[in-house]
């Protein structure tokens, strides 16, 4: 098993060997580890897309020989003796047996024997069969991993955006939601929990499942998605026109459907991911993209999209009597 020297992530000082052994893919040292799982929980208030409390990260310990996660409890060497004949089955091609050793043990187990072993997505593989008859990943399972377990699975590639979306999938929304905080927690830094963000949303975005994005989007925290997009918002001019209608409309009511993001960011990758993510949940992102493009401007004197309706409508009051009825026709169907 590799326990090569590795420092903390957080505090900079070396990981003990023992924890090194116990946690092969640990990137912070116990105390610090403790602070983060110890710190106050969000205490954002449910809203209209579902965000709310997150569910408390689970965390795998070993003391005296003893493997706990949740309300289960093993010996840690009939773990390691476990997690040995699993590795002799899929070496040796029985696959299927691998799978039925795994499976035949309840989820913390199997959650215990993921996050403690040295190649975790492999024994995530073995805890479910999908439809098509391939390798996939009990959701029960994956909702039982801690938050460093998870992380480390996800980003395959991150250099080159590549990520696992078969765990994304097999995510509840209350998981991506704890993950993605507790992955930000140890973050103080505005650009860099930014970027963290924006590889989430990436993540979501490649999914190609608008059903399952919108949900995960819904359920996490508004604010962290709009961390995502300050500085890839920064410097747009809500008065620029696309195809005859100002920008600001995108973020108005009688506007949805008329723009897509990726016409008015400037296209390429960017682009691309805002419009899986506007295509999941529509309402949401334009909301999300409001509240990013307001706070990119910071202290500068911008003009909030709120303002600029109302100067719309204070513009369109001398032609109203001319419009009559037609004057409440929303922009989609003048456009029509």
């Amino acid at each position: 098993m590799n326990t090569e020297a590795r420092s903390c992530k957080v505090c900079g000082v070396e990981i003990p060997r023992a924890r090194m052994e116990a946690m092969p893919r640990a990137v912070t040292c116990v105390p610090c580890q403790e602070e983060i799982e110890n710190r106050v929980e969000s205490s954002v208030e449910p809203d209209a897309f579902g965000a709310g409390e997150r569910e408390p990260g689970p965390e795998v310990s070993v003391d005296g020989g003893v493997v706990k996660l949740g309300g289960w409890s093993g010996g840690l060497m009939e773990v390691a003796e476990t997690t040995s004949r699993v590795r002799v089955l899929v070496v040796s091609g029985q696959h299927e047996n691998a799978r039925s050793l795994v499976q035949a043990m309840p989820d913390e187990a199997q959650a215990a024997l993921v996050a403690l072993d040295e190649d975790p997505e492999q024994m995530l593989s073995l805890t479910a069969m999908g439809e098509d008859g391939r390798p996939s990943y009990r959701r029960e399972v994956v909702s039982l991993l801690p938050t460093e377990t998870i992380a480390g699975m996800v980003a395959v590639r991150p250099d080159e955006r590549v990520y696992n979306t078969s765990l994304i999938r097999a995510m509840t929304p209350q998981t991506f939601r704890r993950t993605v905080e507790e992955t930000l927690m140890p973050v103080d830094d505005q650009r860099v929990r930014g970027r963290v963000s924006w590889q989430w949303l990436e993540a979501v975005a490649a999914l190609n499942d608008p059903n399952h994005a919108a949900a995960l989007l819904r359920g996490a925290d508004p604010e962290l998605l709009e961390d995502a997009l300050v500085d890839r918002l920064r410097g747009g001019d809500l008065n620029k026109v696309m195809g005859g209608i100002p920008v600001f409309r995108f973020f108005s009511d009688d506007g949805a459907g008329t723009i897509r993001p990726n016409h008015f960011v400037g296209g390429g990758r960017v682009g691309s991911v805002l419009d899986a993510l506007y295509d999941a949940a529509p309402d949401l992102m334009r909301l999300v993209m409001r509240h990013a493009w307001e706070r990119s401007a910071g202290g500068e004197d911008v003009v909030s999209v709120a303002k600029k309706e109302d100067e719309v409508e204070e513009e369109g009051d001398g032609e109203k009597d001319e419009a009559g009825e037609d004057g409440d026709i929303s922009l989609l169907r003048r456009m029509e």
